[in-house]
């Protein structure tokens, strides 16, 4: 028998190098301690987000961002959907009035735009996502792997969102508070808790 002291005995941090693909929190986990931390890191991040809107009018990450999710959009949209839109100004996407000039038909598309602002651009979903991945006790290698699949994720299912809103308002205007308010936010916040 070989006896071992205490403080010997190695602890699975020591072990994680071995073990870094393993999708595992670490033994410090304790579920007050890290929903107390997510929600101090959402609160920070939130505030320096409002802030920059606020103060900075957006110019430092609100702004350029919103520019780049209207370009995305505005390409992925004249793949996926059915009409052409384009990006009217830096944060405004609308569609082209078809030649079916008869608003019954099934095929019509009015002249529709809708303006993507903060809150439309997805910005608080990435925010949630960074804070909750932040707040688990994992390595970092593990976080910043996941932030790096989960993260592009939730920027592509914002500009289905998008598109998908901009098809419901050309196509079934009396469903946009619908879509828009109910639908379209909580499918965003149930797959970022899915995903993390």
């Amino acid at each position: 028998m070989i006896l071992v002291e205490e403080d010997s005995v190695p602890t699975s941090d020591e072990f994680d190098g071995a073990r870094s693909c393993r999708p595992s929190v670490t033994s410090a986990f304790s579920a007050p301690r890290v929903i107390g931390l997510f929600l101090l890191l959402l609160a920070v991040l939130h505030g320096l987000y409002q802030a920059e809107r606020r103060l900075l009018d957006g110019q430092l990450v609100d702004l350029p961002y919103t520019r780049f999710v209207t370009l995305a959009a505005e390409g992925l949209g004249n793949i996926l959907l059915p009409f052409d839109i384009e990006r009217r100004g830096d944060v405004t996407l609308g569609t082209h009035p078809n030649a079916t000039h008869d608003p019954t038909s099934a095929d019509y598309v009015g002249n529709t735009t809708v303006v993507i602002r903060g809150g439309c651009n997805g910005i608080e979903a990435l925010l949630l996502m960074l804070a909750g991945v932040l707040a688990l006790p994992a390595p970092w290698a593990m976080r910043l792997r996941v932030l790096a699949c989960n993260l592009p994720i939730l920027f592509a299912l914002n500009l289905l969102r998008i598109l998908a809103l901009l098809y419901t308002m050309a196509r079934h205007p009396g469903w946009i508070d619908v879509a828009h308010d109910q639908i379209a936010q909580g499918v965003m916040i149930i797959v970022v808790l899915l995903l993390w």
